[in-house]
């Protein structure tokens, strides 16, 4: 007998930890290279004689054309050894030593990769009308509204999945909620039909609720869909009220200092890892 789930995280959340995996290894390079590619991810049929009863795993990653010389042997081995690094120890999978392709068409630059350019070239000449603390803070914010934002979409993509495989389409028909849920969603929509300008998208109804509500959402449907996901119900919600405080300070202009930010990034672990996400 085994514990394993025999479950492939999911290919974004991989790839995202993935270079930062690669990052903290140094690997800054093969990390940069990384977020150009497009990486896919599959469950193999063959036993990985590592662990008993443990599967290969293929990790595929297409690399844009004009990188492809860089990925040498040894930078495979090193995205190799990083992906087995953060496969969940339960998930059941090693992962065999990456297949580089080529990908004929560039990838554009990420949100995170522009982020990252505007800040390196504000100056002090460009910003000389705001105080130095401001655009420090500024900085910091923007990295903390990442982790929030991923951990707020990490818990929708959960919850929706959880209420997939129980309820299959009609989930959310049957998907619990209360009155407040379904005022918002009601002033929600007809904040859009007033303002078609803004050409919003969304997956499911979970994704145009607060992050507040996700919580009531996991509350409402705990005996039902989540009892076996969390220790207990308390340490989701107040984790969850938590982060929506903080979300909510940050979205108004405000400022965490130095504690609240590592809060974030241990409920951000935390949360995650609860998961199988990383």
């Amino acid at each position: 007998m085994t514990d394993f789930t025999y479950e492939l995280p999911e290919k974004n959340i991989f790839k995202n930890s993935l270079i930062a995996c690669l990052k903290y290894k140094g690997a800054n390079d093969a990390a940069e290279i990384l977020k150009q590619s497009n990486l896919s991810l599959t469950h193999g049929s063959q036993y990985s004689r590592k662990r008993w009863n443990e599967y290969l795993a293929t990790v595929q990653i297409q690399v844009p054309i004009s990188k492809i010389e860089v990925i040498n042997e040894h930078v495979k081995q090193v995205i190799t050894d990083a992906c087995n690094e953060i496969m969940p120890l339960d998930a059941g999978f090693f992962v065999e030593p990456v297949k580089i392709t080529p990908s004929l068409h560039e990838e554009t630059n990420s949100l995170l990769d522009d982020i990252e350019q505007i800040s390196t070239q504000i100056t002090q000449k460009n910003m000389r009308y705001l105080p130095e603390d401001i655009i420090i803070k500024g900085k910091e914010m923007t990295e903390v509204y990442l982790y929030l934002y991923c951990i707020e979409n990490s818990l929708r993509h959960f919850i929706e999945e959880t209420a997939i495989k129980k309820y299959g389409e009609e989930w959310e028909q049957k998907l619990t909620t209360n009155k407040n849920i379904r005022r918002n969603l009601d002033i929600k929509a007809e904040s859009r039909r007033k303002n078609r300008w803004l050409n919003f998208h969304q997956r499911s109804f979970l994704y145009d609720i607060d992050f507040p509500d996700l919580g009531s959402i996991i509350q409402l449907n705990w005996n039902e869909l989540f009892i076996d996901h969390f220790p207990d119900l308390n340490w989701i919600t107040t984790k969850i009220g938590e982060l929506g405080d903080c979300r909510n300070l940050v979205a108004h202009n405000g400022y965490l200092d130095e504690h609240a930010q590592r809060v974030i990034k241990t409920y951000y672990h935390s949360i995650l890892r609860q998961l199988k996400y990383i």
